[in-house]
């Protein structure tokens, strides 16, 4: 099922995080998992129940009183979780727990980077030691960076594009785990569609690569211009996780 040793490794992460194991989401079922505690989760998301598919098994994770519910959830076709029907039906077990989907995300795995077509763009890697230095930018770039001192994640790396002495765009990868660094992105309004995005992201993935990490990139249904730009970048689609 997986095609490339990048995909294996990420549903190997993944089945980690969600208690369960790979076959689990190669195999055309449903598995409920208690959520588990675990100090390697790739993402540091507090939830009470979530779902994830790589497109054939799904598994779902939840608190142990949640359940009863979960497991009539798992008598419907996996996939069918993730659309208009499944959302509603989710919402409304959820309903009485106070509980409600808050996201939805599609990621991506970098299966064949493209050139870093700068086209003049000025660009600058900062190592994890010189990025703090740019957080007195954050309230223009809040996507690229998401460090906050309490939180349980961290950039590591960071790309910057310039237009002379000022940053345009900020391309950032967070630690998410040991092995998975999530890109995150933010270009300037008046830069955009200039192709700042794709330098950024394109030149950072392949240092994350270069230091023996996996980018990986995420995003939301609706915004088609984020898809886009991770498909320009070669990125290619993996798996769809609800919080």
């Amino acid at each position: 099922m997986f095609r490339s040793d990048v995909a294996y490794a990420a549903a190997r992460q993944v089945a980690a995080d969600y208690g369960c194991t790979v076959p689990d989401l190669e195999e055309d079922r449903v598995t409920v998992r208690e959520m588990p505690a675990s100090s390697e989760r790739l993402r540091g998301i507090s939830s009470d129940l979530r779902a994830v598919t790589f497109g054939r098994g799904t598994v779902i994770n939840t608190r142990i009183e949640l359940i009863p519910f979960a497991k009539k959830l798992a008598q419907s076709d996996g996939l069918s979780l993730f659309d208009g029907a499944g959302i509603a039906a989710i919402n409304s077990g959820l309903k009485p727990f106070g509980g409600m989907i808050s996201s939805i995300k599609l990621y991506y795995l970098p299966e064949e980077l493209g050139e870093n077509n700068t086209s003049g763009i000025k660009l600058r890697v900062f190592e994890k030691d010189e990025i703090p230095s740019l957080y007195s930018l954050r309230a223009d770039f809040p996507d690229a960076l998401t460090f906050s001192p309490d939180g349980c994640r961290h950039e590591t790396l960071a790309v910057c594009a310039y237009d002379n002495n000022n940053i345009i765009g900020i391309a950032c990868a967070a630690d998410d785990s040991r092995l998975f660094r999530q890109i995150g992105i933010d270009v300037l309004p008046g830069y955009r569609s200039r192709g700042v995005a794709g330098a950024v992201v394109t030149m950072l993935s392949k240092e994350v690569i270069r230091r023996g990490a996996i980018p990986y990139y995420g995003t939301w249904p609706g915004n088609i211009a984020s898809h886009n730009l991770a498909l320009h970048c070669g990125y290619r689609p993996a798996w769809t996780e609800m919080i």
